[in-house]
C-alpha cells in the first residue's frame, strides 16, 4: 500500500499490526469462517484517504 499523503509504502500484511503517522489505520471487520466482512459504511468514511478512477494512486 502507498500513502497518498506523503507517498510511503506499507506492507499490507502489516495493517492493523501497527500504527501511527501515515500507517494505515485498521477498518472495522468481521471474520466468518475464510471470508472478511467490511460494512460498506465504515469504507465509505475513509474514502477521502484513497484516489479513485483510472490510474489509480501516485
Amino acid at each position: 500500500m502507498v500513502c497518498n499523503n506523503c507517498g510511503r509504502r506499507f506492507a499490507s500484511v502489516r495493517v492493523n499490526e501497527v500504527t501511527g503517522g501515515c500507517n494505515p489505520v485498521p477498518l472495522t471487520r468481521e471474520i466468518k469462517g475464510d471470508k472478511v466482512i467490511l460494512k460498506v459504511n465504515d469504507i465509505l468514511e475513509g474514502k477521502k484517504y484513497f484516489t479513485f478512477g483510472k490510474g489509480g494512486g501516485r
